[in-house]
């Protein structure tokens, strides 16, 4: 009788948990078909992780040797055959110069196109739209070539797990370019999150209703949809921040025991999320030392040994996998706004609090002084909570990590953006929950005035919190995908004098050109040798902030020649650029 009550308990809870991922799953794709522009960063993330050897698009294209070039003949090409054959070819040169590299055309030619590549300017040229199609998608014959990948995460600041997962699903997709893309990647990665959220919950806390609440108004949360449209590597790296926590309690409940499975398990869970986002380390480092209090605390200390063994071999393994981590710190920009940032100790209190508001922002519609009291009720009663020795450890190894975590990416980050906080946002949404749940059995004895009360209070703060009444980021609604490009369009971008790549942007609209060229006023000249096709169509983009840019629109139609021309369109594109078009 008993097991037939509890299958039919476990068939409840089964159907609800179903019915709410299917709420969360139908609201992320309805915010997926919304979203109708780009952050540049996110153009990035299609460009490093397709582009064969071409980490950002060019100005212009001298034709000279680069390093795509130099893949091609002496490297790894675009597959294992090529690879190896490449490798064979190779080892012969190497042989015939009795293995003296810098002797041999192989490192000639390497210098050659690295040279070529760091060019920071090259000739002025019109490129075809197909360049930056090539940039966005990957080409045919070009899939799965995850070297290129590598490549080109070495000349950016971000480590390369992301762009890994995003071009695998790219390459199912050959010469396509699609949103779709990038979501996939955020969908797997947060609906995995929140079953995990669940689990974590319903097996190490409570038994209640809080798993339920806790998925719910968290996963149809403005901070969760944020996440889920922004193609970066957000997405992944809070799915596995949840995993590295989920798994400390797994370890917790088993007194700490590591055998081969678990110690493996812990080491990739570290090596990935290294892999995934520099900021990762320090939440893994807050969670080791607070699993390494508990077990200090209960007398293992051989076995923290042993954990600690795991974190040195990832941190080996991390850094051999992917050296160029160390020049990202030591010698690259995002290095350099680091140290200043953390040593601006003045500055950190401004900090803390703006970063706080954003917090705020994604988790509770802004009402900063709502969220600060709830979270000082969660404070309370986790003192209290540690004072009848009820779940400490539990508590330390989930909210520990979290905070201290919040307040050294505050202090820290290049700059104050949720984006580096997202991977907490689940963890603040449960301390919520179980501190309603937690008042709701202090002050009320009454099983259904409980109800009631906690249904009511969560009820607030779906309000708060919710994708509905606070649109997600991101969504950009009159982004690069609401701009139709007519054909035999050539374009003509415009941009500052000191400003780098930002065309970038919208490589979407530029590969669908049928030519276009970046200019600065200073080389405005490029344009008096252009040659109106009849049935053209001359689209100009004035990149923000373009100075004076009344007069430099009239100075690239009296250029090209297009005083005939009537302006069928202009208006602004998205929040970066004014856009006009000639017909």
């Amino acid at each position: 009788m008993k097991t037939g009550k509890y299958s039919k308990d476990k068939v409840r809870e089964g159907l609800l948990l179903l019915l709410i991922m299917l709420l969360v799953a139908g609201v992320s794709i309805w915010n997926g078909y919304r979203k109708e522009g780009f952050h540049v960063d996110e153009i990035y993330s299609y460009g490093l992780s397709n582009s064969n050897y071409m980490p950002f698009p060019q100005e212009g294209d001298s034709g000279a040797y680069s390093i795509n070039d130099f893949m091609q003949e002496y490297g790894a090409g675009n597959n294992i055959g090529d690879l190896l054959r490449n490798f064979w070819k190779d080892f012969q040169i190497l042989k015939e110069a009795d293995f003296q590299f810098r002797q041999t055309d192989l490192y000639e030619k390497y210098r050659e196109a690295q040279y070529n590549n760091n060019q920071p300017w090259v000739q002025t040229t019109w490129l075809p739209g197909e360049y930056y199609k090539n940039y966005l998608t990957v080409e045919e014959g070009t899939g799965f070539n995850y070297v290129s990948v590598y490549y080109n995460q070495r000349a950016d600041v971000h480590p390369p797990f992301y762009y890994i997962l995003l071009h695998t699903v790219c390459s199912l997709f050959t010469g396509s370019f699609s949103k779709w893309h990038g979501f996939s990647v955020n969908f797997v990665a947060l609906m995995a999150t929140l079953l995990l959220l669940y689990r974590m919950v319903r097996q190490y806390i409570s038994k209640s209703w809080v798993a339920y609440a806790t998925v719910l108004v968290y996963g149809l949360s403005m901070g969760f949809q944020s996440n889920m449209v922004f193609f970066r590597m957000y997405g992944v790296i809070t799915l596995l921040t949840m995993a590295l926590c989920y798994f400390h309690l797994y370890l917790q409940k088993n007194n700490w025991e590591l055998k081969r499975k678990q110690k493996l398990t812990l080491i990739i869970l570290v090596v990935l999320g290294y892999y995934t986002l520099y900021y990762y380390v320090v939440y893994a480092a807050l969670m080791m030392a607070a699993a390494l209090v508990i077990m200090c605390k209960s007398g293992q200390i051989k076995k923290s040994w042993t954990y600690i063994r795991q974190y040195i071999y990832a941190a080996v393994i991390g850094v051999v996998i992917w050296p160029f981590s160390l020049k990202h710190f030591f010698s690259d920009y995002r290095g350099d706004d680091f140290r200043e940032a953390i040593s601006s100790v003045e500055n950190y209190w401004n900090l803390i609090v703006q970063m706080f508001r954003e917090l705020a922002k994604t988790c509770m519609g802004g009402q900063a002084v709502v969220l600060l009291i709830l979270l000082l009720l969660a404070c309370v009663t986790a003192a209290v909570v540690v004072f009848q020795k009820k779940h400490r450890d539990l508590d330390w190894l989930i909210f520990l990590p979290p905070l201290f975590y919040f307040f050294f990416v505050a202090v820290s980050t290049p700059m104050v953006h949720n984006r580096y906080i997202m991977c907490i946002m689940p963890f603040v949404f449960l301390a919520i929950m179980l501190t309603i749940d937690f008042y709701g059995r202090l002050l009320c004895r009454n099983e259904k005035l409980r109800t009631v009360g906690c249904a009511l209070m969560v009820m607030v703060i779906f309000l708060l919190s919710n994708c509905f009444m606070y649109k997600p980021e991101h969504l950009t609604d009159d982004g690069q995908l609401t701009v139709e490009v007519p054909e035999n369009t050539v374009c003509v971008y415009m941009i500052p004098e000191t400003s780098w790549q930002a065309y970038a942007k919208d490589s979407y609209i530029l590969s669908q050109c049928e030519k276009s060229v970046i200019l600065r006023r200073s080389n405005m000249a490029f344009l008096e040798s252009y040659e109106y096709e009849e049935g053209q169509s001359v689209m100009i983009y004035l990149s923000n902030p373009v100075d004076e840019r009344d007069a430099t629109l009239e100075e690239v139609k009296s250029a090209m020649g297009i005083e005939h021309l009537k302006e069928a369109d202009s208006g602004l594109d998205g929040y970066y650029f004014k856009r006009y078009l000639f017909q």
